[in-house]
């Protein structure tokens, strides 16, 4: 590739990083976990904080076993100076397991196995700046 092309190639990869943060924020770290048996109602304010395995991924244990993830997501104003009044408002992720579903505000959304592993789950259709929105794995 001379010069010319990587410059190109370069002002596109830039081009994308910025479209991106302009419309994702990573909120991988905010989880809060608790394992075993739960309820989607469960208080979470004893739950703890998911830890990241090195690959920047939330994992557990084999075996069958239950984990349930919580978060709550507040709307922000705007992200990198540009307004999300109005614009819908998704989550996107992606699970590896036998059974997961997905609440949010309490009511079940979305619901997979192995083979439905990469949902955009919509969580707002018209995004309002500070409103709160409690999501549940």
């Amino acid at each position: 590739m001379n010069d010319s092309e990587q410059s190109f190639v370069s002002s596109i990869l830039i081009a994308i990083e910025r479209l991106r943060c302009l419309s994702q924020i990573d909120i991988l770290t905010d989880w809060q976990m608790c394992l075993g048996s739960s309820n989607v109602d469960t208080d979470t304010s004893q739950w703890n904080r998911v830890s990241l395995n090195e690959k920047g991924q939330i994992a557990w244990e084999r075996g069958q076993q239950e984990i349930w993830l919580a978060q709550q997501l507040v709307i922000p104003a705007n992200l990198q100076d540009y307004p999300v009044t109005s614009l819908s408002c998704r989550l996107a992720f992606t699970w590896w397991a036998e059974v997961a579903q997905v609440f949010v505000d309490g009511e079940l959304v979305q619901e997979g196995d192995l083979f439905d592993h990469s949902p955009r789950v919509l969580l707002m259709s018209a995004a309002v700046p500070g409103t709160s929105v409690d999501v549940r794995l």
